[in-house]
């Protein structure tokens, strides 16, 4: 080996083999109760209780590397800043720590193991040196650094003089490259591609005698996303390339993020990509061809995936075998598996190659995009064989006579569908009639808030296992299933139950999602069982056999857990499970939090619904400071010389436009990064003009997202150049450069979800009430302050920073000049 060769990254083994949490060839430093050691300059090495970073002129007399021996488990300890060696030099108990050359003869006085404590994620270990067999210690003297014959164990009072911790000294960066996707395709995958008719073309020569043959040249701009999450956190990845086939695609496509990849985070790609057509058509003489472009697309498809990640790192520091530094080179693959464990990486490493480590990651694939084009020819009708006539009071016109007969037979049909559809329109109308389960927070029996709303779907639970109609109706008692069947199933619909508010003061109904029966104790009481019954009176106090389906619910201590017990209103007992998991049945007693059989009358509410939640900013309040003027900037963006050598005045109109780059950044204090959609309608500071900015990806908080726009500055004037003179024309913009403003701001907030009618249709993707909008940001933990409900939205104060680069206005100025074909002495 060469001395101008790197050290090998290596994990450092103990004196018992061990891997420890430190590798060779980059710096540390080496501590002792908040101590440092250092070269002093020289050769004596002493405790320095100054800490000096990187920049500062002592900060490599503070760095230390440690090199692979031929002894097993044994190390050398170098100089960051002089490649010399930690050495006893023949020193025993008391001796002090010396530097010496790194070719010492008497090796053994520089060969040092490592002992670690019962922690050795700490990076705490002592320090043997093999030539003595003695530790290091401070002796307590917080100077020079001893020997000790003498091995402290943890009980001793001066254990910790021997205690020395390993501080990195380095940065590093971590990069993936990801690839050998493997896409885990779910059965009812084919029936996500759709056709999607891009463009028509009427192709007609039925003038002609002659073939018509015509080439089609066709591109289309479309917008197809792409979106990547990992069950894995990748967040201390500093750069991810993805190479992957797409599902139904044939080609490879590569992906580069530089912001990273939290766990179960999506992360979302929108590309504007050409889908070309080209093809030649030939149409026959007399007549008249339709041609149609389709694409097949996929459309909010989502794939579960397996890859393989091979992971690199650079180190910002790394020693040569001569002690010289190696700046930003990538490490060997002990120390990314380091970096890795340091990180609580969790995919499955599963090998390695040279500086990189080889690991399986799992996540979920989703996308919008188009798959190929194609085209389809179509004969159209003639357009001079064309006949008049009426078939059951509708006129008709430019029918084929030649196909006549199946015309009549196909519009037959069609007048059949279009009388069907007017019915359906007209029980459209009816059902509009039918109001929906407004969505109102449910309240406990002793008037408390609870962590559920009415008029959508949760599944309720006890131990597990999911209430389920079993596919009864009226009469028919509900049961306890083991099995929680998922959207899609078959007997998914069996286990939705819907709370709808009554008359009766805090008292519910539980309907099923699937026939809205209700719960109901029909007049029976302890130990008997639950049962469902059709009777479903709006009156129910008026109707004392109503108060059978009447329910009020019991919280826990935490009623943020959804768990509840249910008390009937008409029997004044409980829900009970009696840990039979079957039958659901009454008990007249109410458990006691504290005693064992409650948990049989705890019911968890899972929602079984999902709601996206959009967002609405404006009425922006900008909080202009004191400086704010050292911004603005006046940007020359043109010279024009207008010259008049003649004798009569001149008149130029001058229309000019130049494209700006315009940057425009919002961040908010208050995490939104549970929004799906965020419109911001702003005034932009210093402008007259109002600019809106759509959203599609989240906020975090204090998170910068930042739109550049190319937008036209146009400056329009008339000049008047007097006889015999010349003028400059300069045009400026006024410019605001790097402004940052803080801002308060209100947020309107609405959210969408599945809810239920009276009669148990579904409205799907409907605007929720206030109160379910209120729960879902509780639940997601915003912090903005909410200050009043507005129709169906919550309205809340939000703030932030604005920052921007953009021009403000354009101007002209003209000054006098002398023309160019004129010299300093007039001739």
């Amino acid at each position: 080996m060469v001395d101008n060769e790197k050290i090998l990254n290596k994990f450092v083994l103990s004196n018992n083999g061990n891997e420890l949490n430190i590798i060779t060839g980059i710096p540390y430093k080496i501590s002792n109760s908040g101590l440092y050691i250092d070269d002093s300059g020289g050769s004596d090495l002493r405790l320095s209780r100054d800490n000096h970073l990187p920049g500062h002129p002592f900060h490599s007399r503070q760095l230390w590397f440690f090199k692979e021996t031929s002894h097993p488990r044994e190390y050398k300890i170098l100089s960051g800043r002089t490649n010399d060696c930690l050495d006893c030099r023949g020193g025993k108990h008391k001796a002090k720590l010396y530097l010496t050359s790194h070719d010492n003869l008497r090796e053994e006085s520089q060969i040092w193991s490592f002992y670690t404590t019962t922690n050795s994620k700490s990076k705490v270990f002592q320090i043997c040196n093999k030539q003595n067999n003695c530790f290091l210690d401070n002796w307590g003297a917080n100077g020079y650094i001893y020997f000790n014959w003498y091995r402290n164990p943890p009980t001793d009072k001066n254990y910790s003089r021997q205690l020395w911790k390993f501080i990195p000294a380095f940065d590093y960066e971590l990069n993936a490259l990801i690839s050998n996707f493997e896409y885990k395709f779910p059965s009812n995958v084919k029936k996500q591609p759709i056709k999607k008719t891009i463009r028509e073309d009427i192709l007609d020569n039925q003038d002609s005698s002659v073939e018509l043959i015509t080439t089609f040249n066709f591109q289309e701009e479309l917008n197809n996303t792409y979106s990547f999450s990992f069950n894995e956190s990748l967040k201390f990845i500093s750069e991810t390339k993805l190479n992957t086939i797409l599902p139904f695609m044939d080609i490879e496509k590569e992906f580069n993020f530089k912001n990273s990849f939290e766990a179960d985070k999506r992360i979302t790609t929108e590309k504007k990509e050409s889908c070309t057509i080209t093809k030649k058509v030939k149409v026959p003489p007399k007549s008249c061809i339709k041609s149609i472009d389709y694409v097949d697309f996929v459309e909010n498809i989502e794939i579960p995936f397996e890859a393989a990640a091979e992971i690199i790192a650079a180190s910002s520091d790394q020693f040569k075998k001569d002690g010289t530094l190696v700046k930003n080179a990538q490490v060997d693959e002990d120390a990314v598996k380091l970096f890795l464990k340091e990180k609580n990486f969790q995919g499955k490493i599963i090998g390695s190659k040279v500086n990189s480590i080889l690991a399986k990651v799992n996540g979920t694939f989703r996308g919008s995009y188009f798959l190929r084009t194609y085209r389809k020819l179509e004969d159209m009708v003639k357009k001079d064989h064309t006949v008049d006539y009426t078939i059951e009071g509708f006129k008709l016109k430019s029918i084929l006579r030649d196909d006549f007969a199946e015309t009549k037979k196909k519009l037959k049909i069609g007048l059949k569908i279009l009388r069907q559809s007017a019915e359906n329109m007209i029980d459209n109308i009816d059902n509009e009639k039918v109001q929906k389960i407004p969505n109102k927070f449910v309240l406990s029996f002793d008037g408390k808030e609870l962590d559920i709303i009415t008029g959508v779907p949760y599944k309720i639970s006890n131990f597990g296992n999911c209430i389920d109609d079993w596919g009864g109706s009226d009469g028919s008692s509900p049961r306890l299933s083991h099995h929680n069947h998922p959207p899609g199933h078959t007997f998914y619909l069996r286990q939705l139950w819907i709370l709808e508010k009554t008359s009766h003061p805090r008292g519910y109904k539980i309907l099923s999602g699937r026939t809205v029966d209700c719960f109901d104790s029909l007049g029976c009481g302890h130990q008997e069982k639950l049962h469902l019954s059709s009777t479903n009176s709006n009156s129910p106090d008026e109707n004392s056999y109503n108060i059978n389906q009447i329910w009020s619910f019991y919280s826990t201590a935490d009623s943020k857990s959804k768990e509840f017990q249910i008390h009937n209103e008409q029997n004044s007992c409980f829900l009970d499970s009696h840990g039979l998991f079957s039958r659901i049945r009454f008990s007249s007693c109410c458990n006691s939090s504290m005693g064992e059989k409650n948990l049989n009358q705890l019911w968890k509410f899972i929602p079984a619904f999902d709601y996206k939640l959009n967002v609405v900013i404006n009425n922006f309040k900008y909080k202009l400071s004191s400086d704010i003027k050292k911004h603005r900037l006046k940007k020359t963006i043109r010279e024009d010389i207008l010259d008049n050598v003649s004798s009569s005045e001149a008149i130029t109109t001058i229309n000019f436009q130049e494209e700006l780059t315009n940057t425009y950044s919002f961040s908010f204090n208050e995490s939104l990064d549970f929004i799906s959609e965020t419109k911001l309608i702003a005034d932009i500071p210093f402008m007259d003009i109002e600019k809106e900015f759509n959203f599609k990806y989240n906020f975090e908080a204090n998170k910068r997202i930042t739109i550049v726009n190319e937008e036209s500055c146009t400056i329009t004037k008339e000049v008047k150049v007097q006889p015999k003179s010349c003028i400059k024309a300069i045009d400026y913009v006024d410019f605001v450069e790097n402004i940052e403003i803080p801002f308060e701001a209100t947020a309107k907030i609405t959210a969408l979800s599945d809810q239920f009618k009276k009669d148990g249709t579904i409205i799907k993707n409907a605007e929720v009430d206030e109160d379910a909008v209120k729960l879902f940001l509780k639940e997601n933990n915003f912090q903005g302050e909410i200050i009043r409900s507005e129709g169906n939205s919550v309205i809340a104060k939000v703030n932030g920073v604005f920052c921007g680069s953009y021009f403000l206005k354009p101007y002209r100025k003209f000054e006098d000049t002398v023309p160019e074909n004129i010299t300093s002495n007039g001739i």
